[in-house]
């Protein structure tokens, strides 16, 4: 009985923990989170940033904490979500940002009154402004990477956890059932 009031208080306690993280809702993947497709647009600009600084950054920024960044299937049927990093700029202004697209029909009920894709709520990964420096722009880019990385591997592990320990507490309860029947027979 004890076990069973312990389990309960946990269960608990972790869904506390992920209620904190609804706002991250959003960035809750199907599938294995730590391969993550990746799409980036880059417009022309002056600092001579290009679709490779970017993949690169990202790339670097995914392997530093154990997410594999993978091109977007030519195959549109195969995408399932993706990060898509979209740079442009206008004269010496620069705007970026960072958004995790979901198809509809894969993540959503009402597939028909949504459209193909949806970008579900999510943190703001972005940013604009001036500078005359390529640097100052990247060192930018990559803190927002991070951000976005963070909020990511955060929804998605604790995601994960509350899964793992109601399917934990789910088989402790057949368990006992089934020793409790045992042991009336």
């Amino acid at each position: 009985m004890t076990l069973r009031v312990l389990l309960v208080v946990a269960i608990g306690l972790n869904f506390t923990f992920v209620a904190q993280a609804k706002q991250y809702e959003g960035l809750v993947v199907r599938g294995d989170y730590k391969k993550l497709n990746v799409a980036c647009q880059v417009g022309e600009n002056q600092w001579g940033i290009t679709k490779t600084d970017i993949e690169r950054a990202v790339k670097l920024r995914l392997l530093g904490n154990g997410v594999k960044m993978l091109p977007l299937p030519d195959d549109a049927s195969a995408w399932t979500h993706w990060l898509e990093v979209n740079f442009q700029a206008v004269e010496d202004v620069y705007t970026y940002s960072l958004e995790l697209n979901k198809v509809s029909k894969v993540y959503a009920n009402n597939a028909f009154f949504l459209g193909p894709l949806i970008t579900p709520w999510q943190g703001s990964y972005g940013s604009f402004g001036k500078t005359p420096s390529k640097v100052s722009i990247m060192n930018a880019l990559n803190s927002t990477i991070d951000d976005f990385l963070l909020d990511y591997l955060e929804s998605n592990i604790e995601h994960r956890e509350a899964l793992q320990l109601i399917n934990e507490y789910s088989e402790r309860l057949k368990k006992e059932k089934k020793d409790e029947d045992n042991s009336s027979e």
